[in-house]
């Protein structure tokens, strides 16, 4: 009985021991399958984080792209509104202004500048991808001491396009399949691809530009403007002096050229109104197909706001009439005298002011004592010319209608039916009774060579006038019996027939201190 109560006990406790055991793996197990679950759990939750997080960031990745390019777009557009010509278009128009050499030197400058440029981009990459250049077959650097020589030498021959064969990018047969072309050598073909397309552009803009000049230089009339601007009048116009002025005839009346006023009779003049002349000769007249066909030119003068509204009323008839009327003679000769005294009064002040070493002009220069300027046409003798070969004498006329003239003068020309008052008959008057700032001379016509529009322009200032001369003559008789013309002598003056002609040291100082007169055009 005992043993079999043992045996049971003993299998009742290995049961419960097994039964234990069993429940122990059971709990484990579930314990892992759980701890399973929470890990997949915590890694779902975990990616799907990151996932959030990398979506996020792209996201702000692509405004920030978008706002950069934003105020990029910004930026340009407001520096364009600022300038809109930009840097390329000031260097261009500074071309056109410049003198071959000197264009020819900045082009020089611009190719080495861009053909360096690109070396260092294709030594760069090749020490890094030495199989992509191919110096006399062999790879970039690999037999020599001077990598960077090599390397200006594929750029610039890639720049002009000459390709001597010497030195070239690789390619996938000249390198072979072991090496990765697309990879290794996409850099080096964009550089040199886009240095080619450079080299192009550069070329075209210069040929251009060079081209242009030339066809300016083609257009520019091979002529030359005398420097002076001559003023004739009284004996200088007629060789003599006129001996019909007396007021009454053989029987004591008065001739009806006279106007008898309420305190005196005023004698009218007969003296034909001055002239301005200057004149052009041809560079080109020893040359066959030098000739200019269809010349013709034109003048306009800058003057006065006041003088030009003076100019517009004296144009009317009934204004003409009722100024007869409403003005005296004796109210115009003082109007006259005021103006040569108030003239020569300036003169004198300047005169003092320059040798004290003063600049009286820029000391009265303002804002409110700037006058206001105008345009008016001048009308001269001969504005054609249908075949111009050798030398061409420009005339204006300074009469009641030349815009020239002061108001005071052309009262008195009217005074005087036409003719040039007696009391201006001089030198300094005539001077007093001129006034501008500035001729501007436009001449055109078409080349006899080449058919092609010729033009030239020249700018004259009140320095450059000369009361009381004449231009010396400029043609002589060849020893073969042809006319010559002697170029020497454009600026030659002499005093007019008769004199009266004005010291020309008096306009020394003035002349010193201006500007001296040039074509407009620079080539």
């Amino acid at each position: 009985m005992t043993k079999n109560n043992i045996g049971k006990n003993s299998n009742s406790v290995g049961s419960s021991l097994e039964q234990c055991i069993d429940d122990s793996t059971n709990n484990n197990k579930d314990n892992n399958n759980s701890n399973k679950k929470n890990n997949n759990a915590v890694a779902n939750s975990g990616s799907s984080l990151l996932a959030s997080i990398s979506f996020k960031l792209s996201q702000l990745k692509a405004r920030i792209i978008d706002g950069i390019a934003e105020i990029a777009i910004i930026a340009l557009s407001q520096r364009k509104r600022r300038s809109s010509n930009g840097l390329l278009n000031k260097y261009l128009f500074w071309t056109f202004r410049s003198r071959f050499l000197t264009v020819f030197f900045s082009a020089v400058f611009a190719f080495y500048s861009i053909t360096l440029l690109f070396a260092i981009f294709i030594y760069w990459l090749g020490i890094n991808h030495s199989k992509c250049i191919h110096v006399n077959g062999e790879d970039f650097g690999a037999d020599t001491d001077a990598p960077f020589t090599d390397a200006f030498a594929l750029s610039w021959t890639t720049f002009t396009t000459v390709g001597y064969g010497s030195i070239h990018p690789g390619t996938s047969i000249t390198i072979g399949p072991s090496y990765n072309v697309a990879k290794e050598c996409t850099g080096i073909m964009i550089v040199t691809a886009m240095e080619a397309f450079v080299g192009i552009l550069f070329s075209a803009t210069f040929g251009a530009i060079f081209f242009a000049k030339v066809t300016r230089v083609s257009a520019f009339a091979q002529i030359s403007f005398s420097d002076a601007i001559i003023v004739k009048y009284s004996t200088g116009l007629t060789g003599q002096q006129d001996d019909d002025d007396n007021d009454e005839n053989d029987d004591g009346v008065s001739s009806e050229d006279d106007v008898s006023t309420s305190s005196l009779t005023y004698k009218r003049s007969k003296l034909p109104c001055p002239f301005f002349e200057f004149r052009i000769a041809n560079r080109l007249h020893r040359t066959r197909g030098g000739e200019i066909i269809d010349a013709s030119i034109n003048i306009v003068a800058s003057i006065d706001e006041k003088q030009a509204a003076a100019q517009l009323r004296g144009q009317s008839g009934a204004d003409r009439d009722l100024f007869r009327n409403d003005i005296n003679i004796k109210q115009a000769k003082d109007a006259a005298r005021r103006m040569v005294l108030s003239y020569t009064s300036k003169q004198a002040a300047a005169a003092a002011a320059a040798s004290a070493g003063l600049n009286l002009e820029e000391e009265n220069k303002g804002a409110d004592s700037i006058p206001k300027r105008v345009f008016a046409k001048l009308h001269v003798e001969s504005q054609e010319h249908p075949f111009f070969n050798r030398i061409w004498n420009v005339r204006h006329v300074l009469d009641q209608t030349s815009p020239l003239l002061r108001p005071e003068a052309k009262e008195l020309i009217r005074f005087n039916n036409g003719h040039w008052p007696n009391e201006l008959n001089n030198a300094n008057a005539l001077r007093a009774s001129i006034h501008f700032d500035q001729i501007l001379v436009s001449f055109s016509g078409t080349s006899n060579v080449d058919a092609n529009s010729v033009y030239s322009q020249k700018s004259y200032g009140f320095d450059d006038l000369c009361v009381g001369y004449a231009f010396v003559n400029m043609l002589y008789r060849e020893r073969d019996g042809s006319i010559g013309v002697d170029h020497r002598l454009l600026n030659d003056v002499n005093e007019q027939s008769g004199g009266g002609g004005e010291e020309l040291n008096l306009r020394e100082s003035a002349l010193l201190n201006s500007r001296v007169s040039s074509d407009i055009l620079i080539l």
